[in-house]
């Protein structure tokens, strides 16, 4: 069962005024507008109060932003599926088909709730140099927490909100805003593409020297967590010499994955919460689309996965209704798997050993990671002649293994540049077919037209 804290009662009433200010967020002017300094509605008593509201499980690790998954070639409905999926929820049904009519059906989006992570972590930010602390060790730790939380926040909004990174345009490409304060009277603006990544990197640099390698819950960030999402910050802007260097390191600490072979398919989720794998431990934002009701897997992502791939029989079953339905989320159930695990970090490091040169080491890190992923009785280590042979291999395998993390979407954004891998995904719905080509405008998605309305900054 997962952590959770019960706030005392005498620490209730401090929080009462903050939780309102970081639910009005989703009003946005709320959020723009002249307000009181995050730091006067903070306690200041203890450092105990500022583990509290990292700990908000609910607003922070539950609530990853998660639109790029139901914009994926992983996903599918029926017509007579996503007919029903539009009239419970048009943004989960328009983000299928890349429609720009999105977010504006309901205040609880990925701008939101992001910006709620953030809000979050710089209340903590703004109040930690002030607070009492007994502990210089505990202290660094709370910091490097929400320094964490904020990073990753914007990591998922610049998927989704920002172009692709491309370091010939990043410095002119609009970014995202960079709320660096919980003063929310400042203006709000969107800083550059390469601006927004620099903050991104920085954060979890500052992270890394601060946190704990271990953390007394899978649910609070760790400094191998920090190293893994450098190690995937990296990957996503084409910087295959730091991504593998943050992936390293993070194996030194944390090598060990689990091996498929010894997993029961019987479970009707094979994968535990908290598991071996799992390092930081979160779930994404729960869209609609990701509802039982509606969501099934695309036929060719499941056809990928080999009569001896274990991953066909652990990840999936059959629905009810003769479509393929995911059960292998690493979040222990149907909720979906939003956090940071060592099967991700194997593979990033394999694709960054391949794009550099080193073949010989990609293929020994995908062919570590496959043993554990196919029958041990009917596995051959694959092998690859070149660094293309090999990104084959292990883009093949990434897809399949990261399948439903909210990977996929930044995988198709990246590779648009990549001439050799590049994505083009096509959906038809009820007669009409729907185009995402490699390079699509599409690739970035619009902000909701109220943040637009109330806050002046730019559209995509």
């Amino acid at each position: 069962m997962r952590h959770s804290y019960i706030f005392k009662k005498h620490t209730m009433k401090k929080y009462l005024i903050l939780l309102i200010l970081a639910f009005a967020v989703a009003g946005c002017k709320k959020f723009l507008d002249a307000k009181p300094d995050g730091r006067q509605i903070l306690p200041e008593d203890d450092l105990q109060n500022l583990q509290y509201f990292l700990d908000d499980t609910y607003t922070i690790n539950q609530r990853i932003p998660s639109a790029g998954e139901v914009c994926s070639d992983n996903i599918y409905f029926t017509d007579e599926l996503w007919q029903g999926l539009f009239q419970s929820s048009a943004t989960s049904a328009n983000l299928y088909i890349w429609s720009r009519n999105v977010f504006n059906d309901n205040d609880s989006n990925d701008w939101t709730v992001g910006y709620k992570i953030v809000f979050n972590a710089n209340v903590v930010l703004d109040a930690i140099d002030k607070t009492p602390y007994k502990s210089a060790a505990e202290r660094d730790d709370v910091k490097g927490q929400a320094l964490f939380f904020r990073a990753l926040a914007f990591y998922h909004l610049l998927q989704e909100f920002a172009k692709p990174y491309n370091p010939a345009t990043a410095s002119a490409d609009k970014g995202i805003v960079l709320r660096l304060s919980a003063d929310i009277s400042k203006p709000s603006s969107r800083a550059s593409l390469a601006q927004s990544y620099e903050q991104v990197i920085a954060d979890l640099q500052s992270a890394v020297q601060l946190l704990r390698v271990t953390p007394k819950f899978k649910s609070r960030p760790s400094k191998t967590a920090a190293l893994g999402l450098l190690s995937r910050v990296y990957l996503a802007t084409g910087d295959y010499i730091n991504s593998l260097k943050y992936a390293n390191d993070y194996l030194t600490i944390a090598p060990e994955l689990i091996d498929y072979n010894t997993q029961s398919p019987s479970p009707s989720y094979p994968f535990p919460s908290y598991n071996k794998e799992v390092t930081f431990d979160a779930r994404l934002f729960p869209h609609t689309a990701f509802s039982a009701a509606y969501f099934r897997v695309n036929s060719s992502l499941f056809n990928s996965y080999a009569a001896n791939d274990l991953r066909r029989t652990l990840y999936f079953q059959d629905g009810s209704d003769g479509n393929i339905m995911f059960r292998g989320s690493y979040y222990g159930s149907r909720q979906l798997f939003g956090g940071i695990a060592t099967d991700e970090i194997y593979l990033n490091a394999a694709e960054s050993s391949a794009r550099v040169g080193n073949t010989a080491h990609a293929m020994a890190l995908i062919n570590e990671l496959c043993e554990k992923r196919y029958r041990s009785d009917n596995f051959t280590p694959f092998v690859a002649a070149d660094s293309k042979s090999a990104l084959e291999i292990i883009l093949a395998e990434r897809r399949k293994e990261l399948a439903f993390r909210n990977l996929r979407w930044m995988d198709i954004r990246r590779l648009s540049r990549d001439p050799d891998f590049a994505v083009s995904v096509s959906r038809t719905v009820s007669g009409t077919t729907y185009e995402l080509p490699a390079g699509s405008e599409k690739l970035v998605l619009p902000i909701p037209q109220k943040v637009i309305d109330l806050g002046g900054i730019e559209q995509n």
